[in-house]
């Protein structure tokens, strides 16, 4: 029957036609009877009076296309009887009326199983309509697929097993995934309940009964922790990945071809010391002998104190090139109100974080003090405060250490941007 069914959705495709089966198999003696008819085929029709009228219309009723497919199934082999005349005009405004192939619906329960982004399901599917080469295609309904078409379809595919309601589901999730193979939960506590899974630190805190925390971490992303940690470990958290205000923290490596690779996740409510604390212990309970050189936040050291309280002590605490220079910008908006000032003072600034050389960069900071506080009072105290106490995180010349070169951390901000750009539309 699989050759028939190519043939099928072939012949549904050239002819702009929806061939649905009517009732079941029937089944006489070696023989198995399939009986497939137009989607215009309709003589039990009764007319109702409704309110409710669809947009794209409805199959008229008075057609009763004779078009019919007798199939008959005996040992392996496919015999058919095709009645291929139409009582209607076949086109493709007659698309409007039918559901996707089955191949197509396989492949995009396949693609969402795997987690696809759902703009590259749509080009997969749609595959090279359109470009210069093939202009003359048959349109097909697939050719049209939309984005939002995708995104109803996973919202089946995912109600139809889970319970509506987010704790229940969540909990129902965890369950699941503690029951595979490999075990990824590290952490889970729901709210106004206890821990279920790890280490029960949470518990003890004030505001225990409102915390949430679930931690997740694969043996693909366990094996490569292992095997990177010793280069340089990168945190970051973000917001607006969930209606409920929780946060995202996810932690990086670099991979053998310098590039971001996410070895945990953990989603909360709180980034206070404690639950961070917690948090990490979580990960250390997974894998207690983790060799950690290197740690490289934003400009919050709530986070790098807590990781270095876990792994530590005295692990090398840098901080993103980038959110640095994000700092100061925003800091001259608002503190230096001359424009020519400003990218004077910014090209400076920059020249200071990337001075490689320890004795041009003590040259150029004491000029950049002496030169600025006279322009700008508010700004250099600023800087003074907040970055001169604090020259070995950000200075350039002062990372003299194995993988110090690394600038930034936004491989954990690509990541985040990806997952709310491309996976969450």
């Amino acid at each position: 029957m699989a050759n028939f069914q190519i043939w099928l959705e072939a012949e549904s495709s050239s002819t702009f036609t929806f061939f649905r089966k009517l009732n079941g198999n029937l089944v006489r003696g070696n023989k198995i009877f399939h009986y497939y008819s137009c989607q215009f085929y309709n003589p039990y029709y009764q007319s109702r009076s409704t309110l409710c009228f669809r947009n794209k219309g409805v199959i008229p009723a008075s057609l009763n296309c004779p078009v019919k497919i007798n199939v008959c199934e005996e040992k392996g082999l496919v015999s058919a009887t095709y009645y291929p005349i139409h009582n209607h005009h076949t086109g493709f405004h007659n698309t409007k009326y039918q559901r996707f192939k089955d191949s197509t619906r396989n492949l995009m329960k396949s693609y969402l199983l795997l987690s696809f982004p759902i703009v590259q399901i749509q080009n997969l599917i749609r595959g090279n309509v359109g470009f210069r080469g093939h202009r003359s295609f048959v349109p097909s309904k697939e050719a049209f697929i939309s984005r939002r078409s995708i995104r109803t379809y996973y919202r089946r595919l995912q109600n139809s097993v889970r319970p509506e309601n987010d704790a229940l589901s969540v909990m129902c999730n965890v369950e699941r995934l503690k029951a595979e193979e490999y075990n990824p939960i590290l952490l889970f506590k729901p709210q106004n309940s206890k821990t279920l899974y790890g280490p029960p630190g949470l518990d003890a805190l004030l505001n225990s009964d409102k915390s949430f925390a679930l931690g997740i971490q694969t043996e693909t992303q366990k094996e490569m922790l292992i095997k990177h940690s010793y280069k340089i470990i990168c945190i970051d958290s973000t917001h607006g990945t969930n209606r409920y205000g929780f946060y995202l923290l996810s932690i990086h490596i670099q991979d053998e071809y310098g590039q971001g690779y996410p070895v945990a996740h953990f989603i909360c409510n709180y980034l206070d010391y404690d639950t961070l604390v917690t948090l990490f212990n979580s990960l250390k309970c997974r894998i207690s002998n983790l060799e950690v050189h290197n740690v490289m936040t934003d400009d919050d050291n709530v986070c790098y104190t807590a990781f270095n309280s876990v792994f530590g002590p005295n692990l090398n605490h840098l901080l993103c090139k980038w959110h640095v220079f994000r700092a100061w910008n925003r800091q001259l908006a608002c503190k230096v109100h001359s424009n020519d000032l400003r990218n004077i003072l910014r090209k400076k600034l920059k020249k200071i974080l990337n001075e490689k050389c320890h004795s041009n960069f003590k040259t150029l900071i004491s000029e950049f003090i002496n030169d600025t506080s006279v322009k700008t009072h508010t700004f250099i105290q600023y800087f003074l405060d907040n970055y001169y106490n604090r020259l070995e995180l950000w200075a350039a010349c002062l990372r003299q250490f194995p993988h110090g070169f690394t600038d930034t951390n936004n491989y954990c901000e690509t990541f985040h941007n990806q997952l709310k750009s491309v996976y969450f539309q």
